[in-house]
């Protein structure tokens, strides 16, 4: 463990006092957490990885449960219908739609958990062993440390075995990403309704022309020449039951695109004289479907606007009703209908989720077992021989190359990174030269990454607000134009509502016109799976950007902290100040001063922020595109051909996601250009760089054992050099060291 007291002296003559104090509590943090008898115990039993490994299948396994139970049990129970869904609760839409809520935030926690733990197994299975390291480094080639790498997936360093187990857990995250947030479906149940206009004789069950008995209906989802379904005199005598609105509790109620409470309304106009003793049915329509399902409300020059429910309401208590001479309206009766909504299940993305639940767990569990038994019994090693031991952290690979040196990579001691991608290897077969340390300055973190590797990460991260700004930029003059959306209509759509007019590859006919409306809704079991699967496709890609964007930030963030281990100049009285630390490490040697490395990656703080961040981008995501499904009952209660089973989008969601998303992007710019101290050869996770920093003069010494620091090893005024006459070595030591000089040759 460290010793405060001894840092404290130590610090104190190279560091700020803010520096010192946050350095200070860090370390205090780390002993606590270190010493915690629970920590100790756990790590005692299942050291290093282990314990990792056995909380990812023990969740696993407890999802896969879960998981099946949930499909057998309502699979018996609840018979899906042809559509492959099937109801597992009807009733009242408050109740169901917090239990949709509740059930979504159990199985977006088990997902989110089930990934994180998938993306730390496929870290693992990339990680390279000492073995793979030496294979690489005399092929001279370099392998990636401590990040989840494609780089050693893609150039073979790791075996067969672990690449198909990296490949099957990536493609069993597919299913999970595409079906698993949509096996439950909120289904609000809504009602076509008839509409009709009177006057108040009406009202009073006045006496009719036997002509008004049945009224041709105006835009009848049946077709042209549609009557109403029942006799008048029929409504008339059951008016009794309707429910009077007021004019602007009638628009309210009407001026939406599905109605969940009411069916068939009844408008009253006030009379042109004092004349009640006769009825008159002055017309007729059917609305509450297609896309303008409350066009019955609006004026001619507004019936196919959103801006119509604005103008609407902004009206007040004068209401002249747009058609049949523009007579004035007194009242409304409305049939109220109970509210009733379904919570359904999706039969085959639920049978998908399990298998693909299944995979996970059976790879988890492969894993543990290939990584733990490739090991042989080299005593004082956990679980058998160091070189099989995968190298998770850069405290790994540094650890093993000062315990057992590298010779691939004797005399480039200030050789870094970019030299190795550049090809150095490729020059360096014959001779070593030594090379000058030049003066070095501050850099932007992401040259950590490579500048190619970079601008790759970026401009993918760039294409999360680029898409939805081009979608909402080829439809600007279809919204503004045809559709007269302005922001209060944008505001009054709401955030993840559906929309007949907003649903993708569904409406076939004109737009402008009640004419020739066709829905194209084949609402098969195959068809509603990729309905899920499309809507779902942005959450997929999320994950695909994270994963790329963590892996960068990681290796960002071990750039920072390897700088951190260069050491000070001397002062003349040949004082050493420099800071050291003890390697945060995988499995710590009992008796060193190692730190274990209990949270693999990036600080506690950048982990927050791009959780929140991408957490938010999730929601939004789910929020601008989803799987809508609406059932649409006729007069009858017979769900229509106009009911919603397919993929819908809100322009306000997909306004939030532009601007998080651009949010997200700005937060990583900001990130990868921040400048660290680059006081060291930029070694990052190269593990040739990282082996070339690794090569002391005094190898029997314990270095990869105690608190360490870069820098020229001093071991004495009558020290040999490395074979030149005044050449000097930089390298990781517990000894003393100083600060390179400019200008000056190093091997």
């Amino acid at each position: 463990m460290v010793n405060i007291s001894k840092l404290k002296c130590v610090l104190r003559g190279t560091l700020s006092w803010p520096a010192r104090h946050l350095l200070h509590t860090k370390i205090q943090m780390e002993n606590w957490f270190q010493n915690l008898s629970v920590v100790r115990k756990a790590y005692a039993v299942l050291p290093g990885w282990e314990l990792g490994m056995v909380a990812t299948i023990s969740v696993a396994h407890l999802t896969f449960q879960i998981n099946l139970w949930f499909l057998v049990a309502v699979s018996r129970k609840h018979k899906p219908m042809s559509n492959g869904l099937g109801a597992l609760w009807e009733g009242d839409c408050i109740a169901i739609d917090w239990t949709n809520k509740v059930i979504h935030g159990v199985i977006n926690a088990l997902s989110t958990l089930l990934i994180a733990q998938s993306n730390f197994c496929m870290q693992l299975l990339v990680s390279p062993t000492r073995k793979d390291i030496d294979n690489a480094h005399k092929r001279r080639q370099w392998v990636d440390i401590g990040i989840p790498s494609f780089r050693n997936v893609w150039n073979e360093i790791i075996d067969l075995k672990r690449m198909a187990l990296w490949v099957l857990l990536a493609l069993g995250s597919v299913p999970l990403h595409l079906l698993w947030n949509s096996v439950f479906i909120f289904s609000p149940i809504a009602y076509e309704y008839l509409q009709l206009t009177v006057t108040e004789g009406f009202v009073h069950n006045m006496p009719m022309s036997a002509s008004d008995g049945m009224i041709q209906l105006e835009g009848s989802s049946e077709g042209v020449g549609a009557l109403w379904p029942d006799n008048l005199h029929i409504l008339q005598e059951n008016l009794y039951s309707y429910e009077r609105l007021e004019i602007n509790d009638c628009k309210k109620k009407y001026a939406q695109h599905f109605i969940l409470d009411r069916s068939d309304v009844v408008v009253v106009t006030k009379s042109a004289s004092t004349e009640t003793n006769t009825s008159t049915v002055m017309g007729g329509s059917s609305a509450g479907w297609g896309l303008w399902p409350y066009r019955w409300l609006c004026p001619a020059d507004s019936r196919h606007k959103l801006a119509c429910a604005g103008k609407l309401l902004d009206g007040g208590d004068d209401w002249i009703f747009p058609r049949y001479g523009g007579p004035k309206v007194a009242y409304c009766l409305s049939k109220t209908m109970p509210k009733k909504c379904r919570l359904e299940y999706a039969r085959l993305a639920a049978a998908f989720t399990v298998a693909a639940n299944g995979l996970k767990l059976a790879c988890f569990i492969a894993t543990y077992w290939l990584l733990k038994g490739k090991a042989g019994g080299v005593v004082g090693y956990p679980n058998g021989d160091c070189r099989m031991q995968p190298l998770i952290t850069t405290g790994d690979a540094i650890a093993s190359f000062l315990e057992f040196e590298d010779e691939e990579t004797q005399g480039m001691s200030i050789v870094e990174k970019k030299d190795f991608e550049n090809g150095i290897w490729d020059h360096r077969w014959v001779s070593i030269n030594p090379m000058i340390w030049l003066e070095r300055s501050k850099c932007c973190r992401f040259r950590a990454i490579g500048v190619r590797r970079w601008l790759t990460g970026t401009a993918l991260l760039s294409v999360i607000p680029l898409c939805p700004f081009i979608f909402l930029l080829t439809k600007i003059q279809w919204l503004r134009e045809d559709l007269g959306l302005d922001k209060r209509a944008i505001s009054e759509l709401g955030l993840g509502n559906p929309s007949g007019l907003f649903l993708i590859g569904t409406w076939n006919g004109n737009l402008q016109t009640d004419d020739s409306m066709s829905i194209n809704n084949q609402k098969t079991e195959a068809n509603i799976l990729l309905s899920i699967a499309l809507a779902n496709t942005p959450q997929l890609i999320l994950s695909i950007a994270f994963y790329i964007w963590y892996s960068h930030l990681t290796v960002m963030t071990a750039a920072r902290d390897y700088s951190e281990f260069a050491a000070p100049a001397l002062e003349s009285e040949g004082r050493d100040y420099a800071p050291k630390h003890g390697l945060r490490v995988t499995y710590p040697r009992d008796g060193s001063q190692q730190r274990a490395a209990f949270l693999f990656g990036i600080s506690f703080k950048h982990w927050i922020l791009i959780t929140i961040l991408w957490t938010a981008l999730h929601w939004f995501a789910s929020q601008a595109i989803f799987f809508a499904r609406v059932d649409l009952l006729s007069h009858w209660l017979e769900v229509t051909d106009f009911s919603i089973s397919q993929v819908g989008y809100s322009v306000l969601g997909i306004i939030c996601f532009l601007g998080v998303a651009f949010l997200v992007f700005l937060v990583g710019l900001r990130i990868s250009v921040k400048n660290i101290s680059n006081h060291m050869p930029l070694a990052a996770t190269c593990s040739a760089a990282l082996s070339a920093a690794c090569h002391s003069r005094n190898p029997e010494v314990k270095h990869h054992e105690k608190r360490v620091h870069w820098g020229v090893e001093i071991l004495g005024e009558d020290d040999s050099q490395d074979g030149v006459q005044g050449v000097e070595r930089c390298c990781f030591t517990s000894g003393t060291a100083r600060y390179p000089t400019p200008g000056q040759l190093y091997a």
